[in-house]
């Protein structure tokens, strides 16, 4: 019996290393600011600070999330981080899907399937769309000469503090204390020939403006035509 499950487990750690040796990095970072999408072919650029996550593909099938870039050093609301409670970390998270749709199109079926929790969208399910969220404000931007639409939306949220273990200040709360606020989600829609390109960021609504304008860097340096991948 042992000899037999010291085989299956051979075959599964064999299987995982086939499956791992076929899964390729969506893309390259260079210098530590610059990443560049090996298959799509874009690039684009993060402030220093931000560190880049790259994704892996799978053979042939194609990862919707293609990189994640997240903010190194960040604050935390003061109570929040006293009484250990959840909290959003500033975040880009770039995805890519084919599709026919417009720039235009694509921002409608988004904005169509807000908190429609039944969606199997593998991008929406990836993003807080699908929750308590509602659009602020839609608009066309000229990005270095790429057309594209830029979504600001607010996602809000209640979290319950546990305030039972802490000193007669926190206890007067019953316990528990209620936070309900929002974050803002800002969205970059682009599109490459069949593909649609989204810049999804995500931070706190009491940190936003800290984080809008590394936000709107990194929206700024996208370029559709790399020459890294010429390069290489």
């Amino acid at each position: 019996m042992k000899t037999i499950l010291t085989l299956i487990l051979a075959f599964v750690s064999f299987g995982l290393c086939i499956e791992s040796a076929n899964a390729k990095k969506t893309g390259k970072v260079y210098d530590d600011s610059i990443f560049v999408d090996t298959r799509l072919e874009y690039e684009f650029r993060v402030p220093e600070g931000w560190n880049i996550k790259t994704q892996k593909d799978k053979g042939d099938n194609y990862n919707y999330e293609r990189v994640v870039v997240v903010k190194k050093n960040y604050k935390v609301n003061r109570t929040v981080r006293q009484l250990h409670g959840d909290f959003t970390i500033p975040t880009v998270t770039v995805f890519a899907d084919s599709t026919s749709k417009t720039v235009e199109e694509y921002s409608r079926y988004l904005l169509d399937n807000l908190k429609k929790v039944t969606s199997k969208d593998e991008i929406l399910l990836s993003t807080q769309l699908l929750e308590d969220t509602e659009l602020l404000d839609s608009f066309m931007v000229d990005y270095n000469g790429i057309i594209s639409k830029r979504l600001q939306l607010k996602n809000s949220y209640k979290r319950f503090l546990d305030t039972s273990r802490r000193d007669v200040n926190w206890q007067r709360d019953g316990g528990v204390k209620l936070i309900q606020d929002f974050n803002i989600i800002d969205i970059v829609i682009f599109k490459k020939n069949d593909w649609i390109i989204m810049m999804y960021a995500v931070c706190e609504r009491e940190f936003y403006q800290l984080n809008r304008k590394a936000f709107v860097q990194i929206f700024n340096s996208m370029d559709l035509s790399s020459d890294y991948v010429k390069e290489d």
